[in-house]
């Protein structure tokens, strides 16, 4: 019985570290990304103010925080950071904390977290390539790009995947109206007020990502359909492909506006939220 009551002990020991590291990980990387989005929201705005000579995405937005005399610090940090919220999406994909279960959506949200979580792993490595080594070359998802287009069927599979991110821009959306991202908000003590505005500053946020994605898939379409990896867009390349339409800078206004929100939002997540679990 002694014997029991001491693994029985070592096991909640053990399982309390590992909340508190999932946590740990949920908050951080939340307020990672958010700091990336607030950033590139802002860099959109400033161009169609003047302020900034072009927009940025992720890699321009890392970029540009390392050029201060505190920037290897900066890659340091915000490359841990980005990291952590890798780590978590992976850990959502395999652990499953929410509880969603194997249903058909509950497997696809699954293998999005595993899409996520792999695209901020190649982020935080491009940061901490910053810290090490610097940086040099071309744009490596345009060579990717061109070549898949090599293989044959390439031009097939891209074209599956601009459809990928067209639905992931629709997720966003459908995310955004369907309140999905008030998800055990009521648990966060939150006023009226604050639950309101969250509500809203989600939901503006949602649509500019989803407004990103669009483009990027239909930058995706044009590189297939071309045979020329040059044509993806980026989220920078997106936010610039803005500026030549007609309404570009009210689109830019708009999506800038939902970046900076999107990016508002994470920070608002990073504080409050915790694993359903512990909630």
């Amino acid at each position: 019985m002694v014997l029991f009551q001491q693994s029985s002990e070592t096991g909640l020991s053990f399982m309390s570290g590992h909340s508190i590291t999932a946590n740990i990980l949920l908050r951080v990387g939340s307020a990672a990304k958010g700091l990336v989005y607030l950033l590139m929201g802002l860099f959109c705005l400033g161009t169609v103010f003047g302020i900034s000579t072009s927009t940025g995405g992720p890699k321009e937005t890392i970029t540009w925080l390392g050029q201060n005399p505190f920037g290897q610090l900066i890659y340091l940090v915000l490359g841990l950071g980005i990291l952590a919220y890798a780590l978590w999406r992976l850990y959502e994909a395999l652990i499953d904390p929410h509880g969603r279960g194997t249903s058909y959506g509950a497997l696809f949200y699954r293998l999005n977290c595993i899409i996520v979580g792999g695209a901020y792993a190649a982020l935080a490595f491009y940061a901490f390539r910053r810290l090490f080594r610097g940086y040099g070359g071309g744009d490596a998802r345009e060579d990717a790009i061109q070549i898949l287009l090599g293989f044959p069927y390439g031009q097939e599979i891209t074209y599956v995947i601009a459809a990928f991110v067209v639905f992931a821009g629709i997720s966003a959306l459908y995310t955004g109206f369907s309140e999905q991202h008030m998800r055990d908000v009521d648990k966060w003590a939150l006023t009226q007020v604050q639950e309101k505005w969250f509500r809203r500053v989600g939901l503006v946020g949602l649509g500019g990502v989803a407004a990103v994605y669009f483009i990027m898939a239909y930058s995706l379409y044009e590189a297939a359909k071309l045979y020329r990896g040059d044509k993806f867009k980026g989220v920078g390349e997106s936010l610039s492909y803005l500026e030549g339409w007609g309404w570009g800078l009210v689109m830019m206004l708009i999506t800038g506006v939902g970046l900076v929100a999107y990016g508002v939002f994470m920070f608002i997540r990073s504080y409050y939220e915790r694993r359903p679990e512990e909630a």
